[in-house]
């Protein structure tokens, strides 16, 4: 589905936003949830948001259900590398996704 919302963006490029995000607690959760909402809000909604979860103890599921649309991707990664590295496997995720369509990608961190 994210290939495709890539794809099929109106604009002559697509806008994704990477965020990566480590959550211990809910309160950490409830933050990722603020971020998202604030996200949705933009003026220029992004097609695509790809929420890597660099290794949380807690379940990021429930904070993702505030997105409005089928345009977000929820990728879990194993271990904590930290968030470079996951802000890394997002734009290398994109990359690939992308398959030569322009794409603005755009960084933020969780924590709203």
């Amino acid at each position: 589905e994210v290939e495709q919302r890539l794809r099929e963006a109106k604009d002559s490029h697509a806008v994704a936003v990477v965020l990566p995000a480590f959550a211990r607690t809910s309160q950490d959760v409830a933050e990722l949830r603020a971020t998202l909402a604030a996200l949705a809000q933009q003026t220029r909604e992004p097609d695509v948001v790809l929420v890597v979860d660099d290794g949380s103890p807690a379940d990021l599921e429930a904070a993702t259900e505030v997105w409005p649309n089928d345009g977000l991707a929820l990728v879990r990664l194993q271990q904590n590398v930290g968030p470079a590295g996951a802000r890394s496997v997002g734009l290398r995720l994109l990359r690939k996704w992308a398959r030569g369509r322009e794409v603005v990608v755009c960084l933020t961190d969780s924590d709203a």
